[in-house]
C-alpha cells in the first residue's frame, strides 16, 4: 500500500504523554498548506461518517481552506490525513464509533464540474454530488504530493 501521510494527529509518546505544542506547530504547518492549495480551486469532498445509527453517506462542495478546516475540526477526534495512489483520503475516529473511522475524500473540480455544480439541475443534492465525484469530466483526484511541490514553489 502506498499511503503517505500528509497530517496526522499526535496521540502522545510512548508513555502517553501529550504535547500541546507540538501538536499545534503541526497543525500550523498543515494548516499553511492547505490554504496554498485551496488557493489554487474548488473541491468536492464525499464519503462517509459512522454515527450511533450506522454509516451515513453524502458530500460538501469546498470553496475554500476555512471551509474545509472547519470539516476537520467538527470532531473531537483522532484525524489521518493522506495520499494513497493520488487520492487524497480523510479518516477521523470519534466516541460514536471509535473502532471504525470516517472516511472522506477530496476530489478537485474541473471548469466543467464547476459549472455543474452551479448550475444544480439534479433532482437532489445526493444526485449532484454524486455526478461530481463520480466523472472524471466533473473532478480529478489531486495527487497532492506531484502538485505540493508545485503549489509550493
Amino acid at each position: 500500500m502506498s499511503k503517505k501521510m500528509i497530517y496526522g494527529s499526535y496521540t502522545g509518546d510512548e508513555d502517553g504523554i501529550f504535547d500541546h505544542e507540538y501538536e499545534s506547530d503541526l497543525w500550523d504547518e498543515f494548516e499553511e498548506d492547505m490554504k496554498r492549495l485551496f488557493d489554487k480551486g474548488t473541491y468536492i469532498m464525499h464519503g462517509y461518517f459512522m454515527a450511533w445509527n450506522g454509516k451515513q453517506e453524502g458530500g460538501k462542495i469546498i470553496r475554500s481552506s476555512l471551509e474545509f478546516l472547519d470539516v476537520l475540526r467538527m470532531n473531537d477526534s483522532r484525524l489521518e490525513v493522506y495520499d494513497e495512489k493520488g487520492v487524497f483520503k480523510i479518516d477521523q475516529w470519534h466516541h460514536d464509533a471509535p473502532v471504525y473511522p470516517n472516511h472522506y475524500e477530496l476530489k478537485r473540480l474541473t471548469k466543467l464540474g464547476m459549472e455543474v455544480a452551479l448550475n444544480d439541475e439534479y433532482d437532489s443534492r445526493r444526485e449532484l454530488i454524486e455526478a461530481l465525484r463520480d466523472n472524471p469530466r466533473y473532478s480529478k483526484n489531486m495527487n497532492y504530493f506531484r502538485r505540493s511541490k508545485k503549489v509550493k514553489q
